[in-house]
């Protein structure tokens, strides 16, 4: 199992990582030596490995089973790996089943299917799990490529992350102390006067859209902000909600 400590919850997503590179037939290699050799019982090192946390550890172990997993939640898609168990079919209250099943032999998925569809991406969105839904994954004994560079960056555009451009700028104020506000450390104060004015100069010209001025201690900060470009005002009043920030 090399370095993977699966008790820890962090690492439940870890397996899942190789579906964004070219070796997505790792995902379930990994997940296939995590529940054979975890979940067993039969000798030491093979026992419950714990850290149950009211069910979060047997719904990783019954989502991992059935081969269906919310590897990014908020996303609003589950991603398709290869199902431990034969078939699995949930009955909802309202008659609708989602049933997956496999059939061949083998550790790979060498081919998905749908409703009937032939499916190439080891994503799918949630909405077409919520009714009458049939999933079935073809077996392999070897890897056969299935999925490869269907996960990719691709998935993750909209949903992106924020730069930092203070680590890349310059912050200018009254005297050099008010440097210390973006040393990435967080528990640095500065004292700034009524009416003090900071001055970010980017390092190129990059969109500004997200400014946090933390207080040291309990109390109010009120701000105003401008962004410039050269030749120009982009912007210039209170945050979004023209409202004072907490801190």
């Amino acid at each position: 199992m090399g370095q993977l400590g699966l008790s820890n919850q962090p690492a439940h997503h870890v397996p899942f990582m190789y579906l964004f590179s070219d070796r997505p037939e790792r995902t379930s290699e990994v997940l296939h030596e995590c529940v054979d050799r975890l979940f067993d019982g039969v000798a030491i090192g093979q026992g419950w490995p714990g850290d149950e946390d009211n069910g979060e550890f047997s719904a990783w172990w019954l989502l991992v089973s059935m081969g269906l997993y919310p590897l990014d939640v908020a996303s609003g898609f589950f991603v398709l790996t290869t199902p431990q168990l034969p078939a699995v079919t949930w009955t909802r209250p309202d008659g609708t089943r989602l049933s997956v099943r496999t059939q061949g032999e083998g550790i790979y998925s060498a081919a998905v299917s749908v409703n009937g569809q032939v499916w190439t991406s080891p994503l799918i969105a949630a909405s077409l799990l919520h009714g009458d839904c049939e999933i079935v994954v073809t077996l392999s004994p070897e890897p056969t490529g299935w999925g490869r560079g269907q996960a990719g960056p691709g998935w993750l555009e909209g949903q992106g992350y924020r730069h930092d451009l203070t680590s890349r700028g310059r912050l200018l104020g009254e005297n050099d102390d008010v440097a210390r506000l973006t040393d990435d450390e967080g528990v640095t104060p500065v004292d700034l006067a009524v009416g003090a004015r900071l001055e970010l100069v980017a390092e190129k010209d990059e969109p500004a859209r997200v400014w946090t001025l933390t207080a040291a201690e309990p109390g109010e900060v009120e701000v105003s902000v401008s962004v410039r470009r050269q030749g120009g005002l982009e912007y210039a009043g209170k945050p979004p909600g023209d409202r004072p920030l907490a801190g």
